[in-house]
């Protein structure tokens, strides 16, 4: 039989987590730091190639990469994709990604759908450093 401590010790290993070099105890830790700018730009990095910027299905690809989207949402991909495009070229460069979701986090609560998937994605690649695409 497994007494309380027991139980309650094994419970938290399983929600401690390592992040930025230290072992952080919740998700709410997680979410309680801000996203960097150079964190959004390696998640930026797993699809831009030497062209300066991603389109849409590259775009479509990095949130099915952090693990925010799949198949079923098409529709918020493309979304999102057209309001980072400032420009309406059909490209979305480093800094367009970068503030897009930078103003994305400030104008969403985690409440909004989507939102806290995707922070948590982006943090789940910074401690990983590698996605499946």
């Amino acid at each position: 039989m497994v007494d309380d401590a027991t139980a309650s010790a094994a419970y938290d290993e399983e929600e401690e987590t390592e992040f930025r070099g230290e072992t952080v105890e919740s998700e709410q830790e997680l979410l309680s730091t801000p996203i960097t700018d150079g964190e959004l730009g390696n998640v930026y990095s797993i699809v831009e190639s030497d062209k300066g910027y991603i389109n849409p299905m590259q775009f479509v690809s990095v949130l099915r990469a952090v693990g925010v989207s799949d198949s079923e949402n098409l529709k918020f991909e493309l979304d999102l994709f057209h309001r980072f495009d400032t420009t309406g070229s059909g490209k979305v460069t480093k800094r367009d990604f970068v503030s897009g979701f930078q103003t994305y986090f400030e104008t969403h609560g985690f409440e909004t759908p989507h939102v806290k998937e995707i922070f948590l994605g982006i943090r789940a690649y910074k401690k990983n450093g590698t996605v499946e695409l």
